[in-house]
């Protein structure tokens, strides 16, 4: 864009940000956590972790989901990590170790972005 005030690019910036629908991790519940990390820092760290979006519209909004009152299959999607680290030196986990539980919206949403390779 040229010869537009800043303001106003800033602003279409941010409307077009806000309309894109996203999916993102939001509610981690740590079952146990022996590494030096506290479990906030993890959640945080999952938190930025990109998520597939699409066909986002088949998740309904958990405040408007007529199934549930907390998660539900039609307005959730469940991650699950199991990593164990049984040497003595550093275990790296990445966003594959991340496994998309079943039953979900459809095939697509919820998966990691980046499926990084060995």
């Amino acid at each position: 864009m040229e010869g537009v005030d800043l303001s106003f690019a800033n602003s279409l910036r941010r409307t077009l940000l806000a309309e894109v629908p996203t999916m993102a991790i939001d509610l981690v519940e740590v079952q146990a956590n022996t590494s030096s990390l506290a479990d906030e820092f993890i959640a945080h760290r999952l938190g930025l972790i990109p998520l597939n979006s699409k066909n986002v519209d088949d998740v309904a909004y958990t405040r408007d989901c007529e199934y549930c009152e907390q998660y539900c299959e039609h307005c959730s999607v469940t991650l699950d990590l199991h990593a164990r680290c049984t040497g003595d030196e550093i275990m790296k986990v990445y966003a594959r170790d991340l496994v998309v539980s079943e039953p979900r919206p459809n095939e697509w949403v919820g998966m990691p972005v980046i499926t990084d390779s060995l």
